[in-house]
C-alpha cells in the first residue's frame, strides 16, 4: 500500500511543519463485513470541534487484483481472497 503510506507520510510531515495535529482513525473492523454505516459512523466519531481537514485514503490493490484475476479466470470470489487489514482515515 505504497500510495496510502506515501500520502500519510506527506500529511504527517505537513502537519508537523505547520504545528497542526495529525491522527488516524480506524474506519472499520473487518473488510468483508464493513458497511457504509460503520465507515460513516467512524468518520463522524473521529471528527472533533477543532478538525479543519479530513483526508480519506482508500487503497485495496490486493482485493482489486485478486477479484480481477478471478473474474478473468471464471473462478469464484471467496472471503479468503480479501485482505484483512483495516482502512485508515488521515
Amino acid at each position: 500500500m505504497v500510495p496510502a503510506r506515501s500520502a500519510s507520510e506527506l500529511l504527517r510531515f505537513k502537519a508537523e511543519a505547520s504545528g497542526a495535529a495529525h491522527r488516524t482513525i480506524r474506519l472499520y473492523e473487518g473488510l468483508r463485513r464493513a458497511t457504509v454505516e460503520e465507515i460513516v459512523g467512524a468518520v463522524e466519531r473521529g471528527l472533533r470541534d477543532h478538525t479543519r481537514i479530513l483526508a480519506l485514503i482508500w487503497v485495496h490493490f490486493g482485493l482489486a487484483t485478486e477479484r480481477s484475476r478471478r473474474l478473468r479466470s471464471g473462478g469464484p470470489m471467496s472471503a479468503r481472497s480479501a485482505p484483512s487489514s483495516p482502512a485508515t482515515a488521515w
